[in-house]
């Protein structure tokens, strides 16, 4: 996480739900002294308070992982900048095909320290809006990001994010890749249809392959789990991987 030095106010995050209610904590650095032992501090900016306001447009029904602070993540986002001379807010980055998407990992010089901050606890499946000031984005001074074209200096940032998988990792720290398989199949019927085949390329923004299916090769209109050429994980090692993320919730 970005730390910003010479703390005399305090980083704030306010979380809205979608019903409306919020409730807001102060950012904190967390060090474990031993398995299951932290040790927090609060973390402050460089001269004021500031707010992360991070709004939940939906949540899942059921949390099956939390981001968190070394979590390596599949996302869809677009990041704002404002204001500007054209009107309050100005896209700048765009990442809406997670099929292609590398993944993110929070709190590694890969993004912003608000981003991070804004991101940390939120359920895979999340929808939601995150904005921070310019002193938490590209004015940190330990910001490690480039400052994009059109970003000017003072520039508060806002992003739209959907948390799309909170990724298992390897021993040696790779994640793996997520099951695209299940991320199409949304009635859980572990086979694809035309609806489910429409929406999923409609969801990332690009059109419907012309021979998407050939992949159904017995001819029953349906793509199933064998017939799926694309990444895919059986369901009970992802029930298992489900199972595991439970326990550290």
């Amino acid at each position: 996480m970005s730390m910003i030095s010479a703390a005399t106010g305090w980083i704030t995050i306010k979380h809205t739900k979608p019903d409306g209610t919020s409730t807001s904590v102060y950012a904190k650095k967390c060090t474990e002294l031993a398995p299951g032992v932290n040790y927090c501090q609060e973390i402050g900016s460089a001269n004021v308070d500031v707010l992360i306001d991070v709004k939940s447009t939906s949540v899942p029904e059921e949390c099956k992982r939390k981001v968190k602070k070394d979590s390596q993540l599949l996302l869809m986002f677009t990041g704002d900048a404002g204001p500007t001379a054209n009107g309050p807010w100005e896209q700048f980055v765009s990442q809406e095909d997670f099929t292609v998407a590398e993944a993110l990992k929070l709190n590694a010089g890969q993004s912003l320290a608000g981003f991070n901050m804004g991101l940390e606890g939120l359920c895979e499946g999340t929808k939601a809006v995150i904005t921070f000031p310019a002193s938490l984005g590209f004015d940190d001074p330990q910001s490690k990001m480039v400052r994009p074209d059109g970003v000017p200096p003072g520039s508060s940032l806002q992003y739209h994010v959907e948390v799309i998988r909170v990724l298992k990792v390897a021993d040696d720290g790779v994640p793996f890749r997520p099951c695209f398989f299940s991320l199409i199949d949304t009635d859980d019927s572990e086979d694809l249809d035309e609806l489910e085949l429409a929406r999923h390329f409609a969801r990332i923004k690009q059109p419907v392959p012309p021979h998407v299916m050939n992949e159904d090769t017995d001819g029953d209109g349906r793509i199933s789990f064998e017939e799926f050429t694309g990444p895919k994980i059986p369901k009970a090692v992802r029930d298992m991987h489900d199972n595991e993320a439970k326990e550290e919730l």
